[in-house]
């Protein structure tokens, strides 16, 4: 098998060995490209003498930390796949996710939840190695620092992934689908590689940009778009715990005293960023060229929004469009004439707009979005007849609604699909309408998704009930069983669904009435 893409993952540690790429903000610690490729390489040594040959999966359940970065590579070094868990998920969902993933081991966080902690120590069959991680105090749980001592980190590592290849799985992303249940996406070095020298390619992204970690790296946000594309520019990041009020709060005074001139944003940061920045340190920087860069992606960018904050920093906010399973598909960027829509296609990538019946449309046209792209998933884990269903010869169906101008720039309209996009985070409404179904007295439910200044989309469920229930017992019982950020915001208890002739909710209906009653 060629390593073409295996030999680019080495490039930044042989060309530039003694850079720092890491910088850990709560601690001020540094690591260099050469000292993630030390550490990677010991923590395989280890994995190897605990019985983790290729191709075994591990979990990572942890913070935003240098850590979590270190096993990303160190699963590189070994050949294994990593399977990155959030922490905010339910207890429940993480275990789900551990044992759908046939993980053999997994790594976790002695400061998280000690609910989830019990779960993981409950599970059968999988290596359990508990971390105290970098700038987080031990909640109790003893766990053992994965550096160990210094010299850890100076000793020689010998060869650079040594046992990987292009068509080898680098991942799986559990991300939400349709059918409730999360799917398992399946990507190999050769397809998020690939994708990044595309990516790469229009943004001209030098080796100077310093880019602000603050997405969790336990989604592609924060390991594919702020860490793997930097590293592979040879660039290098500040990392930040996961994003939020806190961060909110200190996000531009950390950016002025890090030097960071690259960000990577969702449309509810944004929103936030504008409501918190009282101090306008942050105008002056980017008005003074602090900022080089500024990406948007993961969900839709309000116009109102794209304007209001271009207009108050004056930086071009370089949108992107793309999904788990074909990661990035089209990008604005300074190599094009304008920022229009959300970008043009990348180098190998076709999009077109088709009707219900599959036919192309013509430019200006509005229709489904499909996408023929060489940076596709492998398969879903365990699901290889579900990959199917989007995919038809070749052609993926995205299930997104926009049109293609006559300059080639695509613009998303709509989302045909029915996953809600909350703060750049895809959510199933069918899960959580399995959950609430499991609710004593309750007969129907359907969960929408409507338009939030904050997160892009809030979460409401609509109920059908057979006696007294109230919209605190149905918040109560999701959070019981889901992750925080799925309980619905609001609860809608109504007579009777609109449906159609076969009896199917018409969520678009459904969805107006909810919009008119949330206005109220």
């Amino acid at each position: 098998m060629s390593d073409k893409y295996i030999e680019i993952l080495r490039s930044p540690i042989r060309e530039n060995p003694r850079k720092v790429f890491l910088t850990h903000i709560r601690t001020g610690r540094e690591f260099t490209f050469q000292e993630i490729a030390d550490i990677s390489a010991k923590i395989a040594t280890v994995l190897a003498k605990k019985g983790i040959v290729k191709g075994d999966k591990i979990g990572i359940v942890l913070p935003n930390c240098p850590e979590f970065i270190f096993l990303y590579f160190a699963f590189m070094q070994a050949g294994a796949i990593a399977i990155p868990v959030n922490i905010n998920l339910h207890p429940k969902e993480i275990a789900y996710i551990l044992e759908n993933s046939d993980a053999k081991a997994v790594y976790y966080g002695t400061t998280i939840n000690e609910e989830i902690i019990q779960t993981i120590d409950a599970l059968d069959g999988i290596l359990k190695f508990p971390l105290e991680v970098m700038g987080e105090e031990s909640s109790g749980s003893k766990g053992t620092s994965l550096l160990g001592s210094m010299e850890m980190m100076k000793a020689a590592s010998g060869e650079l992934f040594p046992v990987i290849q292009d068509d080898d799985t680098q991942l799986i992303v559990y991300t939400s689908g349709t059918m409730g249940r999360p799917k398992g996406v399946m990507l190999a070095y050769k397809t998020t590689i690939g994708n990044i020298l595309a990516m790469l390619e229009m943004h001209q992204v030098t080796a100077d940009y310093k880019f602000y970690t603050i997405l969790p790296l336990s989604y592609l946000g924060g390991f594919y778009n702020q860490t793997l594309l930097p590293f592979i520019a040879g660039a290098a990041i500040a990392l930040e715990r996961m994003f939020d009020t806190k961060v909110v709060i200190s996000f531009w005074d950390t950016v002025i005293k890090h030097k960071i001139n690259a960000i990577w944003l969702v449309p509810s940061i944004l929103s936030l960023l504008l409501q918190a920045d009282r101090k306008e340190n942050g105008v002056s920087y980017c008005k003074q060229g602090g900022i080089k860069h500024a990406f948007v992606g993961t969900a839709p960018l309000p116009d109102a929004l794209k304007k209001k904050f271009t207009s108050r920093y004056a930086i071009p906010l370089y949108e992107n469009y793309g999904l788990s399973e074909l990661l990035w598909v089209t990008t604005n960027a300074p190599t094009l004439p304008e920022i229009m829509g959300v970008g043009r296609c990348l180098a190998g990538v076709q999009v077109h707009i088709v009707d219900d019946c599959g036919n192309r449309l013509a430019r200006g046209m509005t229709g489904e979005v499909v996408v023929i792209s060489p940076y596709t998933l492998q398969s879903y884990y365990k699901n290889e007849k579900e990959v199917k269903d989007p995919f038809q010869n070749g052609v993926f169906y995205t299930g997104d609604i926009g049109y293609i101008d006559e300059n080639e720039y695509l613009h998303i309209t709509d989302r045909k699909k029915d996953i809600i996009n909350k703060g750049g985070i895809n959510i199933s409404p069918k899960e959580i309408e399995d959950t609430i179904l499991q609710y004593p007295g309750v007969t129907d439910s359907a969960v929408v998704g409507i338009a939030d200044e904050v997160y892009g989309e809030k979460i409401v469920a609509c109920v059908m009930v057979n006696g007294e229930v109230r919209e605190s017992d149905i918040k109560t019982h999701c959070r019981e069983n889901l992750a925080v950020f799925k309980i619905p915001q609001k609860v809608l208890f109504l007579d009777s669904f609109p449906r159609g002739v076969t009896g199917k909710t018409q969520k678009n209906k459904l969805k107006e009435m909810v919009e008119v009653q949330d206005k109220r």
